[in-house]
């Protein structure tokens, strides 16, 4: 089976989309990272973006950000991340939806909704739609809490 795998060789990442036992026979001696091994932040504020990476670069330097859902998807395809932080309102596909398409086609990925709603239909609706965690922007610094 084919799966997305990066090698790390003097500091730098190489990425082949092969069977894992062809790169370990190529490279023996490297550093396999899985292509989950990632974090996706998806916010349509380049501020607030800036400011979850800064609160988890430390728990894995292989962040991946998207302005909105759409791109989400496309990105979650490309990269299949270990987590994604989604945010709820942006523009040409809400966090919800996102979310709904990113857990149908892929049920076993792991959502956390970062937003300012911090109400209880909210709380449902992302429940609802397959979030396992919800965090609001007032408490950063409980994203930490997802890593630990």
């Amino acid at each position: 089976m084919c799966s997305l795998f990066y090698v790390e060789t003097h500091h730098k990442k190489v990425c082949f989309h092969t069977p894992k036992s062809c790169v370990t026979t190529l490279f023996p001696t490297v550093i396999l990272f899985d292509n989950g091994a990632m974090i996706l932040i998806v916010e349509d504020n380049r501020q607030v973006r800036k400011m979850i990476r800064s609160l988890i670069e430390d728990f894995d330097e292989d962040i991946c950000e998207c302005e909105d859902g759409a791109e989400a998807l496309d990105a979650f395809q490309k990269h299949r991340p270990q987590w994604v932080l989604m945010d709820l309102g942006m523009r040409r596909m809400n966090g919800l939806d996102a979310t709904r398409q990113i857990i149908n086609a892929f049920p076993d990925a792991k959502i956390a909704i970062v937003t300012n709603h911090d109400d209880t239909n909210m709380r449902l609706a992302a429940t609802s739609a397959g979030a396992c965690a919800y965090i609001v922007k007032e408490n950063l610094i409980d994203l930490r809490r997802l890593f630990a």
